[in-house]
């Protein structure tokens, strides 16, 4: 990752790359973080111009998140470096098992969600 562009910020801008205009809550739910988390996120990337928000014409509430021709060139120039590095990581792995490894990733993820709610909702009770 580059020195200004985080793990995190690099998700944000390949999700909005497949799903231009996209909201924040949009965002949010994908990306599986809270909503200040991704208010944060979003203030970021446009401070560095990478993504711009607009009103959505539909309903005046809601913003729309595009990426910036600066924004893409980031996408495009770090991809690359991701994939490379992702390559390095799980380069003795085969295809199956790099599978099998997203897929037990994806259900640890949904677990520590689980145990994240059932903890907030007994902090609340």
């Amino acid at each position: 990752m580059s020195s200004s562009t985080t793990t995190v910020q690099f998700g944000a801008l390949s999700f909005l790359a497949r799903h231009p205009g996209a909201s924040q809550q949009d965002l949010s739910e994908a990306m599986d973080l809270d909503r200040s988390t991704v208010a944060d996120i979003v203030v970021r990337l446009e401070r560095q111009r990478h993504i711009q928000r607009e009103r959505d014409p539909h309903d005046r509430r809601r913003n729309r998140l595009m990426l910036t021709d600066l924004g893409q060139e980031v996408l495009t120039q770090l991809t690359p470096l991701v994939i490379a590095e992702e390559n390095a990581l799980a380069g003795g792995l085969t295809e199956a098992e790099r599978d099998q490894l997203r897929t037990l990733l994806k259900k640890l993820l949904t677990h520590s969600w689980a145990i994240r709610e059932m903890t907030h909702a007994d902090c609340e009770a």
